[in-house]
């Protein structure tokens, strides 16, 4: 019989994401390692931002100001990787990041789906974290190294 209890790295990462609650990188970036890896057909559709990944980078509070509101994925060629909500409350394409491409890379140790921006020195490696969310990584030379990794989580929007 399967324990629907024990723990797993993707309930560890959830809950410890969804408590709010700041969190250290290092902690984070083990439980990263451990996801599986996603296909880019599991992308398919528009995310919306799960809970912060609370770990003081910068880049937290940048989406906040920007009223980051997720990705769209329409194909492999094809990703709206910045979704804004405007001053309407409107979600919109931020255009000022471009447009983005899914490709297989490895990273870490494990070949998975990740999101290379077409204009921005940006590459998001994705994971499986449930069927409803996906946890990436944020490799990028925007923010200065001591930053360390920006990690999010997407929650896949309901239409």
């Amino acid at each position: 019989m399967v324990d629907t209890n024990e723990s797993t790295p993707e309930k560890e990462l959830l809950a410890l994401i969804q408590s709010g609650n700041p969190v250290k990188e290092i902690e984070i970036a083990a439980l990263f390692e451990k996801l599986k890896p996603l296909d880019a057909e599991s992308l398919t559709g528009s995310w919306r931002p799960g809970p912060y990944v609370e770990t003081g980078h910068p880049g937290v509070q940048q989406l906040k100001e920007a009223k980051f509101d997720g990705k769209d994925f329409y194909s492999e060629d094809n990703v709206q990787p910045v979704m804004c909500l405007n001053d309407k409350g409107e979600r919109v394409f931020n255009e000022q990041y471009g447009y983005a491409s899914l490709r297989k890379v490895e990273y870490r140790g494990v070949l998975s789906t990740a999101m290379i921006y077409d204009t921005h020195p940006i590459i998001d490696h994705f994971r499986y974290l449930t069927d409803d969310y996906v946890f990436g990584a944020m490799d990028t030379k925007m923010f200065p190294k001591e930053a360390g990794m920006l990690y999010f989580c997407l929650k896949k929007a309901k239409l």
